[in-house]
């Protein structure tokens, strides 16, 4: 099979479109600053795990959160009312662990704790009270 020059003109233009758009789709897909992790978690929702998951009024659960903004202060809540938990910083990952005291006058059934940072991210998660146990 012979080609002309006008195939040959055809041919190479579309290999070099080809290889340029290989290129433009790489940089769109790869982060250029190589800072895939910070880019990673600030996609991620933040979300939080309670241990244990229902108990007494008065006693104690250890609140876990994860892909919150780093390095920032969190506030924990029971229903809308601030728990006293001290002075909460994520790390820079984005977590925090803090053990809290569910109120002493907490009724029976679902509650909501909710942790939220300075940034604007929040989770929240159901504890369940039950008196007696």
């Amino acid at each position: 099979m012979k080609l002309d020059g006008r195939r040959i003109a055809t041919l190479a233009a579309m290999v070099a479109v080809a290889f340029l758009s290989a290129i433009a789709i790489r940089g769109l897909v790869e982060p250029s600053n190589n800072n895939t992790a910070v880019t990673a978690q600030q996609q991620q929702q933040p979300m939080l795990k309670l241990e244990p998951t229902s108990g007494a009024p008065g006693g104690n659960v250890t609140i876990t959160g994860n892909n919150f903004s780093m390095n920032s202060p969190v506030k924990v809540e029971f229903d809308g009312k601030m728990l006293n938990v001290g002075n909460i910083t994520t790390t820079a990952n984005g977590g925090f662990t803090v053990m809290a005291n569910i109120p002493s006058d907490a009724s029976d059934g679902g509650h909501e704790i909710k942790a939220s940072d300075d940034k604007g991210k929040s989770a929240s998660a159901t504890f369940t009270v039950k008196k007696g146990g």
